[in-house]
Protein backbone atom coordinates (compact mmCIF):
# COMPACT_ATOMS: atom_id res chain seq x y z
CA UNK A 1 0.00 0.00 0.00
CA UNK A 2 1.64 3.35 -1.01
CA UNK A 3 0.01 6.99 0.07
CA UNK A 4 0.18 9.15 -2.74
CA UNK A 5 -0.79 13.08 -2.37
CA UNK A 6 -3.06 15.09 -4.74
CA UNK A 7 -2.05 17.91 -6.80
CA UNK A 8 -2.63 21.59 -7.17
CA UNK A 9 -2.14 24.30 -8.86
CA UNK A 10 1.13 26.03 -7.52
CA UNK A 11 2.48 22.79 -7.26
CA UNK A 12 6.18 22.37 -7.37
CA UNK A 13 8.39 20.09 -9.33
CA UNK A 14 11.95 18.91 -8.22
CA UNK A 15 13.37 21.04 -10.44
CA UNK A 16 12.13 24.02 -9.64
CA UNK A 17 9.02 24.55 -11.85
CA UNK A 18 5.67 25.04 -10.82
CA UNK A 19 1.90 23.65 -12.12
CA UNK A 20 -0.08 26.71 -13.40
CA UNK A 21 -3.52 25.18 -14.24
CA UNK A 22 -5.90 23.82 -11.82
CA UNK A 23 -9.81 23.17 -11.95
CA UNK A 24 -10.87 26.19 -10.27
CA UNK A 25 -14.58 24.47 -9.55
CA UNK A 26 -12.78 21.55 -7.81
CA UNK A 27 -10.75 23.12 -5.21
CA UNK A 28 -9.72 22.21 -1.53
CA UNK A 29 -7.93 24.82 0.80
CA UNK A 30 -8.62 27.18 -1.78
CA UNK A 31 -6.01 25.71 -4.39
CA UNK A 32 -7.41 24.43 -7.96
CA UNK A 33 -7.37 20.78 -8.16
CA UNK A 34 -4.66 19.65 -10.95
CA UNK A 35 -5.23 17.35 -13.53
CA UNK A 36 -2.96 15.35 -16.89
CA UNK A 37 -2.81 17.82 -19.05
CA UNK A 38 -2.62 20.76 -17.13
CA UNK A 39 0.39 23.47 -18.15
CA UNK A 40 3.68 23.36 -15.99
CA UNK A 41 6.65 25.05 -15.83
CA UNK A 42 10.50 23.33 -15.73
CA UNK A 43 12.74 25.51 -13.55
CA UNK A 44 15.58 24.55 -16.45
CA UNK A 45 14.41 24.83 -19.49
CA UNK A 46 12.17 27.68 -20.55
CA UNK A 47 8.52 27.49 -22.13
CA UNK A 48 6.00 24.98 -21.32
CA UNK A 49 5.05 21.20 -20.53
CA UNK A 50 1.90 19.20 -19.07
CA UNK A 51 1.32 16.93 -16.61
CA UNK A 52 1.25 13.18 -17.87
CA UNK A 53 -0.86 10.42 -16.09
CA UNK A 54 -3.35 11.00 -13.34
CA UNK A 55 -5.34 8.60 -11.04
CA UNK A 56 -7.56 5.94 -13.06
CA UNK A 57 -9.82 6.36 -10.49
CA UNK A 58 -10.31 9.79 -9.98
CA UNK A 59 -11.63 12.12 -12.69
CA UNK A 60 -12.55 15.71 -13.74
CA UNK A 61 -14.60 16.52 -16.47
CA UNK A 62 -12.95 13.62 -18.50
CA UNK A 63 -9.62 14.16 -17.02
CA UNK A 64 -7.84 12.30 -14.85
CA UNK A 65 -6.97 13.90 -11.73
CA UNK A 66 -3.09 14.27 -10.88
CA UNK A 67 -1.65 12.84 -7.54
CA UNK A 68 2.52 12.25 -6.81
CA UNK A 69 2.12 8.38 -7.95
CA UNK A 70 1.19 8.90 -11.05
CA UNK A 71 2.04 11.84 -12.45
CA UNK A 72 5.00 13.75 -13.75
CA UNK A 73 6.07 16.50 -15.74
CA UNK A 74 6.91 16.31 -19.11
CA UNK A 75 9.90 18.29 -19.37
CA UNK A 76 13.41 17.37 -20.50
CA UNK A 77 14.13 16.38 -16.46
CA UNK A 78 10.69 14.09 -16.30
CA UNK A 79 10.52 15.41 -12.62
CA UNK A 80 8.26 14.60 -10.25
CA UNK A 81 6.03 16.55 -8.29
CA UNK A 82 5.88 17.70 -4.76
CA UNK A 83 3.00 18.25 -3.10
CA UNK A 84 1.69 21.74 -0.81
CA UNK A 85 -1.39 20.26 0.65
CA UNK A 86 -1.70 16.71 2.75
CA UNK A 87 -4.28 15.45 0.88
CA UNK A 88 -3.88 11.77 0.43
CA UNK A 89 -4.85 9.03 -1.24
CA UNK A 90 -4.35 5.21 -1.38
CA UNK A 91 -3.00 3.05 -4.14
CA UNK A 92 -1.83 -0.53 -4.51
CA UNK A 93 -1.15 -3.10 -7.00
CA UNK A 94 0.98 -6.05 -7.19
CA UNK A 95 1.79 -5.63 -10.94
CA UNK A 96 3.69 -2.61 -11.31
CA UNK A 97 6.96 -1.49 -10.26
CA UNK A 98 8.70 1.99 -10.54
CA UNK A 99 12.40 3.14 -8.65
CA UNK A 100 11.28 6.43 -7.06
CA UNK A 101 11.58 8.34 -4.09
CA UNK A 102 7.48 8.18 -3.16
CA UNK A 103 7.00 4.62 -4.19
CA UNK A 104 7.80 1.39 -5.24
CA UNK A 105 4.78 -0.05 -6.36
CA UNK A 106 3.62 2.17 -9.12
CA UNK A 107 4.23 2.13 -12.73
CA UNK A 108 4.29 5.87 -13.94
CA UNK A 109 2.61 6.61 -17.90
CA UNK A 110 4.86 6.80 -20.57
CA UNK A 111 6.04 9.84 -21.44
CA UNK A 112 8.10 11.33 -24.19
CA UNK A 113 11.23 10.06 -22.91
CA UNK A 114 12.20 7.13 -20.08
CA UNK A 115 11.72 8.22 -16.40
CA UNK A 116 14.91 5.56 -16.05
CA UNK A 117 17.50 5.65 -18.64
CA UNK A 118 21.05 5.06 -16.70
CA UNK A 119 22.43 7.80 -19.71
CA UNK A 120 19.98 10.39 -18.83
CA UNK A 121 20.25 9.91 -15.38
CA UNK A 122 23.19 10.65 -14.95
CA UNK A 123 24.09 12.88 -12.50
CA UNK A 124 25.72 15.90 -14.25
CA UNK A 125 22.87 15.77 -16.86
CA UNK A 126 20.17 16.03 -13.69
CA UNK A 127 17.93 19.48 -13.43
CA UNK A 128 18.56 20.28 -10.63
CA UNK A 129 16.89 23.39 -8.61
CA UNK A 130 20.43 25.68 -8.59
CA UNK A 131 20.68 25.46 -12.20
CA UNK A 132 17.61 27.83 -12.63
CA UNK A 133 19.15 31.17 -13.24
CA UNK A 134 16.28 32.78 -11.05
CA UNK A 135 16.40 30.28 -8.04
CA UNK A 136 17.58 33.47 -6.01
CA UNK A 137 18.18 37.26 -6.20
CA UNK A 138 17.46 40.34 -5.56
CA UNK A 139 15.97 42.14 -8.92
CA UNK A 140 15.32 46.01 -9.51
CA UNK A 141 12.70 46.71 -11.88
CA UNK A 142 12.33 49.75 -14.66
CA UNK A 143 9.66 50.56 -17.44
CA UNK A 144 9.65 54.00 -19.28
CA UNK A 145 6.15 53.80 -20.75
CA UNK A 146 4.33 57.25 -19.73
CA UNK A 147 5.68 58.10 -16.47
CA UNK A 148 7.44 55.11 -15.77
CA UNK A 149 7.53 53.25 -13.11
CA UNK A 150 9.98 50.85 -10.67
CA UNK A 151 9.50 48.32 -8.11
CA UNK A 152 12.13 45.33 -6.34
CA UNK A 153 11.55 41.98 -6.50
CA UNK A 154 13.49 39.30 -4.16
CA UNK A 155 13.94 35.09 -5.12
CA UNK A 156 14.54 32.56 -2.09
CA UNK A 157 14.66 29.09 -3.75
CA UNK A 158 11.92 30.35 -6.83
CA UNK A 159 9.93 31.97 -4.02
CA UNK A 160 8.90 35.06 -4.81
CA UNK A 161 8.73 37.99 -2.86
CA UNK A 162 7.79 41.32 -5.09
CA UNK A 163 7.33 44.48 -3.36
CA UNK A 164 5.86 47.84 -5.76
CA UNK A 165 5.19 51.38 -4.21
CA UNK A 166 2.95 53.91 -5.61
CA UNK A 167 0.00 55.99 -5.76
CA UNK A 168 -2.54 53.52 -5.85
CA UNK A 169 -5.15 55.17 -3.96
CA UNK A 170 -6.30 58.61 -3.17
CA UNK A 171 -4.24 61.71 -4.88
CA UNK A 172 -4.84 65.28 -4.55
CA UNK A 173 -6.62 67.59 -6.90
CA UNK A 174 -3.42 67.96 -8.89
CA UNK A 175 -2.04 63.66 -8.59
CA UNK A 176 1.45 65.02 -7.65
CA UNK A 177 0.70 63.60 -4.01
CA UNK A 178 -1.43 61.24 -2.53
CA UNK A 179 -1.19 58.51 0.10
CA UNK A 180 2.00 56.34 -0.55
CA UNK A 181 0.86 52.83 -0.86
CA UNK A 182 2.98 49.39 -1.08
CA UNK A 183 1.55 46.27 -1.97
CA UNK A 184 3.53 42.99 -1.32
CA UNK A 185 2.65 40.31 -3.75
CA UNK A 186 3.77 36.69 -3.77
CA UNK A 187 3.25 33.48 -5.55
CA UNK A 188 0.78 34.21 -8.75
CA UNK A 189 0.14 37.70 -8.08
CA UNK A 190 3.44 38.51 -7.93
CA UNK A 191 3.85 35.98 -11.35
CA UNK A 192 1.00 37.96 -12.85
CA UNK A 193 2.57 41.29 -12.07
CA UNK A 194 5.49 40.75 -13.47
CA UNK A 195 3.78 39.28 -16.79
CA UNK A 196 2.28 42.81 -16.72
CA UNK A 197 5.04 44.60 -16.46
CA UNK A 198 7.37 42.67 -19.20
CA UNK A 199 4.58 42.51 -21.81
CA UNK A 200 2.56 45.08 -21.54
CA UNK A 201 4.89 48.27 -20.40
CA UNK A 202 7.95 47.20 -21.61
CA UNK A 203 9.77 46.24 -18.22
CA UNK A 204 13.75 45.79 -18.08
CA UNK A 205 14.90 43.19 -14.56
CA UNK A 206 18.30 44.15 -13.33
CA UNK A 207 19.74 41.66 -10.91
CA UNK A 208 21.91 43.66 -7.93
CA UNK A 209 24.60 41.05 -7.20
CA UNK A 210 25.69 42.84 -3.60
CA UNK A 211 22.12 43.16 -2.39
CA UNK A 212 21.39 41.40 0.77
CA UNK A 213 17.90 39.13 -0.12
CA UNK A 214 17.18 38.45 3.61
CA UNK A 215 17.72 42.46 4.67
CA UNK A 216 15.80 44.11 1.82
CA UNK A 217 13.06 41.76 2.46
CA UNK A 218 13.04 43.39 5.77
CA UNK A 219 13.39 46.50 5.17
CA UNK A 220 9.91 46.23 2.76
CA UNK A 221 8.08 44.03 5.23
CA UNK A 222 8.71 46.13 7.84
CA UNK A 223 7.07 49.02 6.17
CA UNK A 224 4.80 46.73 4.96
CA UNK A 225 3.82 45.60 8.46
CA UNK A 226 3.68 49.39 9.97
CA UNK A 227 1.35 50.50 7.61
CA UNK A 228 -2.31 50.91 7.57
CA UNK A 229 -5.18 49.34 5.09
CA UNK A 230 -5.62 51.81 2.07
CA UNK A 231 -8.94 53.68 2.12
CA UNK A 232 -10.48 52.22 -0.76
CA UNK A 233 -10.91 54.43 -4.11
CA UNK A 234 -13.19 53.12 -7.29
CA UNK A 235 -10.31 52.36 -9.71
CA UNK A 236 -8.35 50.96 -6.87
CA UNK A 237 -7.24 47.60 -8.16
CA UNK A 238 -8.01 44.27 -6.82
CA UNK A 239 -4.34 43.15 -5.52
CA UNK A 240 -3.97 46.50 -3.57
CA UNK A 241 -7.19 46.27 -1.82
CA UNK A 242 -6.34 42.87 -0.75
CA UNK A 243 -2.06 43.07 -0.67
CA UNK A 244 -1.70 47.00 -0.11
CA UNK A 245 -0.80 48.82 2.70
CA UNK A 246 -0.37 52.70 3.14
CA UNK A 247 2.84 53.23 4.80
CA UNK A 248 3.26 57.48 4.17
CA UNK A 249 2.90 60.32 1.76
CA UNK A 250 3.53 59.88 -1.79
CA UNK A 251 5.27 62.78 -3.71
CA UNK A 252 6.23 62.95 -7.48
CA UNK A 253 9.36 65.08 -6.86
CA UNK A 254 10.83 63.15 -3.69
CA UNK A 255 8.87 60.27 -2.47
CA UNK A 256 7.82 58.11 -4.91
CA UNK A 257 8.36 53.98 -6.21
CA UNK A 258 12.01 54.93 -7.53
CA UNK A 259 13.15 56.41 -4.63
CA UNK A 260 11.88 53.95 -2.13
CA UNK A 261 13.32 51.26 -4.41
CA UNK A 262 16.82 52.55 -4.48
CA UNK A 263 16.74 53.33 -0.77
CA UNK A 264 15.85 49.34 -0.04
CA UNK A 265 18.68 48.57 -2.20
CA UNK A 266 21.00 50.78 -0.40
CA UNK A 267 19.98 49.88 2.92
CA UNK A 268 20.48 46.20 1.69
CA UNK A 269 23.92 46.79 1.57
CA UNK A 270 24.41 47.46 -2.09
CA UNK A 271 26.92 49.60 -3.57
CA UNK A 272 25.89 50.26 -7.22
CA UNK A 273 25.15 53.82 -6.75
CA UNK A 274 28.95 54.78 -5.63
CA UNK A 275 31.55 55.49 -7.78
CA UNK A 276 34.45 58.18 -7.58
CA UNK A 277 36.53 59.64 -9.69
CA UNK A 278 40.40 61.66 -8.85
CA UNK A 279 40.11 65.71 -9.01
CA UNK A 280 41.78 66.70 -12.07
CA UNK A 281 42.66 70.43 -9.56
CA UNK A 282 43.71 68.76 -6.10
CA UNK A 283 44.41 65.00 -6.70
CA UNK A 284 42.46 63.82 -4.45
CA UNK A 285 39.92 60.88 -4.70
CA UNK A 286 35.93 62.50 -4.79
CA UNK A 287 33.37 59.89 -4.00
CA UNK A 288 29.73 60.45 -5.37
CA UNK A 289 26.61 58.51 -4.30
CA UNK A 290 23.86 58.71 -7.10
CA UNK A 291 20.36 59.64 -6.16
CA UNK A 292 17.30 59.13 -8.68
CA UNK A 293 13.51 60.36 -8.27
CA UNK A 294 12.44 58.92 -11.75
CA UNK A 295 12.29 55.73 -13.51
CA UNK A 296 13.93 56.66 -16.78
CA UNK A 297 17.50 58.28 -15.25
CA UNK A 298 17.67 54.79 -13.14
CA UNK A 299 17.29 52.94 -16.10
CA UNK A 300 19.98 54.74 -18.26
CA UNK A 301 22.14 54.30 -15.12
CA UNK A 302 21.41 50.28 -14.55
CA UNK A 303 21.70 50.28 -18.44
CA UNK A 304 25.25 51.61 -18.13
CA UNK A 305 26.59 49.60 -15.27
CA UNK A 306 25.10 46.33 -16.66
CA UNK A 307 27.46 46.67 -19.60
CA UNK A 308 30.22 47.89 -17.41
CA UNK A 309 32.18 44.31 -16.88
CA UNK A 310 35.13 45.50 -14.98
CA UNK A 311 32.84 45.56 -11.64
CA UNK A 312 29.72 43.06 -12.15
CA UNK A 313 27.49 44.44 -9.86
CA UNK A 314 24.71 44.57 -12.40
CA UNK A 315 23.36 42.10 -14.99
CA UNK A 316 20.19 42.06 -16.99
CA UNK A 317 17.81 39.33 -16.51
CA UNK A 318 14.85 40.36 -18.97
CA UNK A 319 15.67 37.89 -21.24
CA UNK A 320 15.93 35.41 -18.85
CA UNK A 321 12.26 36.42 -17.01
CA UNK A 322 10.51 36.32 -20.28
CA UNK A 323 11.73 32.75 -21.34
CA UNK A 324 10.29 31.70 -17.66
CA UNK A 325 7.40 33.53 -17.41
CA UNK A 326 6.27 33.20 -20.98
CA UNK A 327 3.50 35.97 -22.68
CA UNK A 328 0.71 33.05 -22.26
CA UNK A 329 -2.32 35.44 -22.53
CA UNK A 330 -1.02 37.06 -25.42
CA UNK A 331 -0.57 40.82 -23.49
CA UNK A 332 -0.19 43.42 -25.77
CA UNK A 333 2.58 46.76 -25.42
CA UNK A 334 0.50 49.62 -24.11
CA UNK A 335 0.35 52.60 -26.72
CA UNK A 336 1.80 55.78 -24.94
CA UNK A 337 0.73 57.93 -27.94
CA UNK A 338 4.84 58.04 -29.02
CA UNK A 339 8.26 56.97 -27.73
CA UNK A 340 9.23 56.06 -24.49
CA UNK A 341 12.47 57.62 -24.70
CA UNK A 342 11.44 60.87 -26.95
CA UNK A 343 8.65 61.24 -24.61
CA UNK A 344 9.05 64.85 -22.81
CA UNK A 345 9.91 65.51 -19.44
CA UNK A 346 6.61 67.07 -18.37
CA UNK A 347 5.05 63.09 -19.19
CA UNK A 348 8.07 61.94 -16.87
CA UNK A 349 6.10 63.99 -14.03
CA UNK A 350 2.58 62.88 -15.12
CA UNK A 351 2.02 65.06 -17.61
CA UNK A 352 1.86 68.66 -15.75
CA UNK A 353 4.62 68.80 -13.24
CA UNK A 354 7.41 70.39 -15.82
CA UNK A 355 5.26 73.44 -16.35
CA UNK A 356 4.73 74.22 -12.25
CA UNK A 357 6.91 77.05 -12.04
CA UNK A 358 6.42 77.50 -8.16
CA UNK A 359 7.32 73.50 -7.69
CA UNK A 360 10.58 74.08 -9.86
CA UNK A 361 12.03 77.42 -8.02
CA UNK A 362 12.06 74.87 -4.83
CA UNK A 363 14.91 73.17 -6.64
CA UNK A 364 18.42 74.02 -8.13
CA UNK A 365 19.68 73.56 -11.74
CA UNK A 366 21.89 71.61 -10.27
CA UNK A 367 18.98 69.27 -8.87
CA UNK A 368 17.42 69.14 -12.08
CA UNK A 369 20.01 68.13 -14.26
CA UNK A 370 20.89 65.58 -11.94
CA UNK A 371 17.56 64.01 -11.68
CA UNK A 372 16.49 64.78 -15.07
CA UNK A 373 19.46 63.82 -17.38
Amino acid sequence: MAIGHFLFRGDKTACGGRILEGCPDHQFFDKDMACEGHKVTCGKHPGHYRICGGLDSDEIHGKRVAGTLHSRCSCPCKSRFIPSIDDTYEFSTGAAKADTAQSQVVEFPVLPGPIYDPQADNVTDTCKPEDNPLLNGVYIWTETTSAGHVFVSVHENNNIFLYTYGRYGRTDKSTFTGDGILDFFQDEDARKYYRYELYEMGARAFRIDDADPKIIRKFFENLWNGGVTPIQTPNMQDGTKRRGRTIDKYDVTGSNCTTHSVEGLKFAGSKVFEHGYTSTTTQLPIDIEEDFTIPVSLQRYLESKSADFSSILVVEMTNTFKQQYPNTENKSPQSIGGSAKNSTICCRFRCCCWLNIPLLRRYSRRFIGKHLR
